[in-house]
């Protein structure tokens, strides 16, 4: 099992860029009560349990093989994301910008990993990156999947009618 601290930048994106280009995968993300999170990430099955907020956070993970992927994925309905995974290029970085589908279909959140609190302080997002929300519950996994869809994003009173709350 890995552990380290994952130190991360988090956008809001209103509009990406037209060329997404670059290598990208599908992703499924289910959450069970206890907090624990299954991912299928193209061939790949892990297991993952986050602790804290914010810019730093721990993160252990381990890759599972898929069948105790599929004996636990039951335990994540209807905690669960669909979010195809775009790797772009960005000077010394790899962004990974994430459409999300199904009920979230139309957000788009723009992440950078960094090796310190100090290298995230200097970096400066690509402009097509709207607003940060670092640390806001309302763009963390978790709390779209308990509140739905951040208020700030919706274009509109009638988009509530389309997403869970």
């Amino acid at each position: 099992m890995s552990s380290h601290i994952e130190i991360e930048r988090k956008f809001w994106v209103e509009t990406p860029p037209e060329d997404l280009g670059g290598q990208e995968l599908y992703l499924e993300v289910g959450y069970t009560r206890d907090a624990i999170r299954l991912r299928k990430y193209g061939p790949d099955f892990t297991m993952c349990l986050k602790d804290g907020q914010g810019l730093s956070r721990k993160e252990w993970e381990i890759e599972i093989p898929e069948w105790v992927f599929d004996k636990l994925w039951p335990q994540t309905e209807p905690l669960r994301l669909c979010k195809t995974r775009h790797f772009l290029p960005y000077g010394i970085y790899t962004l990974e910008l994430d459409e999300f589908h199904g009920p979230y279909e139309g957000l788009w959140m723009l992440e950078c990993e960094f090796d310190s609190e100090a290298e995230a302080a200097l970096f400066e997002p690509p402009p097509w990156a709207t607003e940060e929300v670092t640390g806001k519950e309302e763009f963390t996994a978790e709390g779209l999947l308990v509140c739905g869809m951040p208020r700030s994003v919706l274009k509109s009173p009638d988009n509530l009618l389309h997403f869970p709350r």
